[in-house]
């Protein structure tokens, strides 16, 4: 990201872009720190490279249904806050599909 001027008084707020990385970057933050259950970031991990492999509406479908699953995985998690903003960056992605 560039900015014309850099100001870090102003504390430009960064928006990441719907993809893939970004939920990984989440999820791996999730392991290192064990804020959700190793289960869960396998299982979480092994759905991101199942929707990553599919196009269109698939993929559409099957982030859908992984944020809904990982919606529930907030309330018992450690770290529920990182869990939702994973959630949040899966649902972009499923909007950002085409």
């Amino acid at each position: 990201m560039r900015f014309a001027e850099y100001n870090p008084q102003s504390q430009p707020k960064i928006e990441w872009p719907a993809a893939f990385p970004v939920v990984r970057s989440y999820l791996d933050q999730l392991v290192r720190w064990n804020g959700l259950a190793m289960e869960r970031t396998t299982s979480i991990a092994s759905a991101l490279d199942a929707a990553e492999q599919q196009s269109g509406k698939s993929r559409r479908d099957a982030l859908n249904a992984l944020a809904k699953q990982v919606d529930r995985d907030v309330k018992g998690a450690k770290d529920p806050d990182r869990v939702k903003m994973m959630s949040d960056a899966i649902k972009s992605l499923a909007k950002a599909t085409k």
